[in-house]
């Protein structure tokens, strides 16, 4: 099998996936509090996908918690970060939003539902879908007039 890691980035811009974090089973000073996979959607079981880790955070100034994302290995890294999702209204909902960042300022939106697995304990279920385009403002009221 040939293959065709990416060394400049782990993902692509029009990635859209899935995956999971789970909490690791020995903490490290400075290490992931969280770690898993992400990968492409449509990819077979024997797929590993990509490394994700995330590092339990505070904000400085809001004093909210957040992880942090390290998306990758070392060499072909980028980073991201997920926050609870303060919105959340149903629960079909996310429990945490965030976006991963790519080169030239593309996003990647990210989106968590806690879960819990009889053998993985408490995790956090990952999709991860290309960042939506910004509607150009004269077209802003049709769509608006439309939904």
């Amino acid at each position: 099998m040939e293959n065709t890691t990416n060394t400049t980035a782990p993902i692509a811009a029009d990635f859209k996936g899935h995956g999971a974090i789970f909490n690791v089973k020995k903490a490290v000073d400075n290490g992931p509090a969280m770690d898993g996979h992400i990968k492409p959607e449509g990819a077979g079981e024997d797929v590993k996908g990509v490394r994700i880790a995330a590092f339990a955070k505070t904000g400085k100034e809001s004093g909210r918690p957040f992880y942090s994302l390290a998306i990758g290995e070392k060499g072909a890294r980028v980073y991201g970060a997920l926050f609870p999702n303060g919105k959340k209204e149903k629960d079909g909902q996310p429990d945490y939003t965030g976006s991963i960042d790519l080169a030239d300022g593309v996003k990647l939106y990210v989106s968590g539902w806690k879960k819990t697995g009889e053998k993985a304990g408490d995790y956090i279920s990952l999709a991860v879908e290309p960042a939506r385009a910004a509607a150009p403002e004269a077209d802003s009221g049709e769509q608006q007039a439309a939904a």
